[in-house]
């Protein structure tokens, strides 16, 4: 039995290493490839190269007005909100006050300009992070300042 498993061992290995020889052979020129292949990838290397040399490498990037904060839903608009939101009642007390349809804290809002009707508006936008979405804030310069929406919106127009 232990020489027939090594015979078909022998006959496996001939077979297997005469099919590995002839996928890696030497062309004409020495390589594993040909001239016509060499010649090609020289081009697209060229080709790459220029490319590069003529793209500006520091372009000039401006990031987006952007703040941390908190996201707030209303079904309605309920009483005294903005006054507690402009007498700086702190984010806990106000959830509990207010009791909103929807809370998604630590988000990152930005602030941007559309046309709607031919009239500029101001709009925004959040981003979620930290909550398995990819999105990761690496630093934050300082913590809430209180500021809402209806102040950024009055300041603005």
């Amino acid at each position: 039995m232990l020489k027939a498993t090594f015979t078909s061992l022998a006959v496996f290995l001939y077979f297997g290493l005469a099919g590995q020889s002839r996928a890696f052979f030497l062309n004409e020129n020495g390589l594993l490839l040909q001239d016509t292949a060499v010649a090609c990838l020289c081009s697209t290397v060229d080709s790459l190269n220029q490319a590069f040399e003529t793209s500006d490498p520091e372009p000039n990037l401006q990031s987006a007005p952007q703040a941390r904060g908190h996201y707030i839903e209303f079904r309605t608009t309920p009483p005294n909100a903005l006054a507690d939101m402009k007498a700086g009642v702190d984010f806990e007390q106000f959830i509990k006050r207010h009791s909103p349809q929807k809370v998604d804290r630590d988000v990152i809002i930005q602030k941007s300009y559309a046309w709607l009707n031919n009239t500029a508006v101001t709009q925004f936008t959040y981003l979620p992070y930290n909550q398995n979405f990819g999105n990761r804030l690496t630093s934050v310069e300082s913590p809430y300042d209180g500021t809402g929406i209806p102040d950024l919106l009055r300041k603005s127009s």
